[in-house]
């Protein structure tokens, strides 16, 4: 009856940290490296249809980029909204330099090698 109780008791253990797990850490944000963009233009606008055919719009960015010692590179992402002229956000780039994720950010986040790239509004 104790080996059943303690089993029980790991099981849950178990289950409600793999929960916690999957329902607070962003996978796409994992192994990427850190780009810094000011957004200085609006997203092209484009639609794209799914398989349900529901039409959906999406916006296109290409901007420079800053990693933490200020080397630049351009990226191109995607956002499901027109963002906000001047915010500064933090790409989540892979290997492959695509923009797996993305996040806003204050000023005084960004590294100050990469703050130097930056005109500051």
């Amino acid at each position: 009856m104790k080996k059943l109780i303690i089993g029980l008791l790991v099981t849950i253990i178990l289950l409600g940290g793999a929960f916690f797990l999957l329902t607070t850490v962003n996978f796409n944000r994992l192994n990427t490296d850190h780009y810094y963009v000011q957004i200085t233009n609006d997203g092209v606008m484009t639609k794209n249809k799914v398989s349900t055919g529901e039409v959906f719009e999406q916006y296109e960015y290409t901007l420079d980029a800053y990693n933490e010692e200020g080397n630049t590179d351009t990226l191109d992402f995607t956002a499901i909204k027109q963002l906000r002229k001047n915010a500064y956000l933090k790409l989540f780039v892979n290997d492959e330099k695509n923009v797996k994720s993305y996040q806003e950010v204050m000023w005084e986040e960004i590294p100050k090698k990469a703050q130097l790239k930056f005109e500051r509004k």
